[in-house]
């Protein structure tokens, strides 16, 4: 079940526990969270609080957590710091609730013809990205 779609962010107002018990929950936000935070800090209480409520629905889920992947300007500082460190501050708040971190930077080559513009990967990316989340769960 997928429950985020275009410009899905670590918003604790969108969570809503759903009807079943999964045995596993993924989480890939944080790029579109980039531009509405001020502080890497920001950025780590925000996914931390978004996890944890999650985590309450799901308590006997095993919750994995992927970084953003890379992008094209990846090092390019911004208010809240590089999407280096947003990847950091993202893995840190769910490894301090005990959930399992797959690095989404080395999800996908860093190589600008794998996306369709700045973020956004090409049906290859995506290719590698599933290849590569595949190999992080063994």
């Amino acid at each position: 079940i997928i429950q985020g779609t275009g410009s899905a962010c670590f918003a604790q107002s969108t969570l809503e526990k759903l009807d079943f018990d999964p045995d596993t929950v993924f989480v890939a936000y944080g790029t579109n969270d980039m531009g509405g935070v001020k502080t890497t800090d920001e950025m780590h209480d925000r996914a931390k609080g978004y996890l944890a409520k999650l985590q309450s629905f799901y308590p006997n889920a095993r919750f994995v957590v992927i970084s953003p992947p890379w992008i094209v300007n990846y090092d390019q500082p911004r208010t809240a710091g590089s999407v280096a460190d947003i990847c950091k501050a993202i893995r840190a708040a769910a490894g301090e609730l005990g959930m399992d971190t797959v690095v989404g930077e080395n999800m996908i080559p860093h190589m600008p013809s794998l996306f369709i513009d700045n973020g956004h990967p090409t049906w290859l990316g995506f290719s590698y990205y599933a290849h590569n989340l595949i190999k992080a769960m063994k």
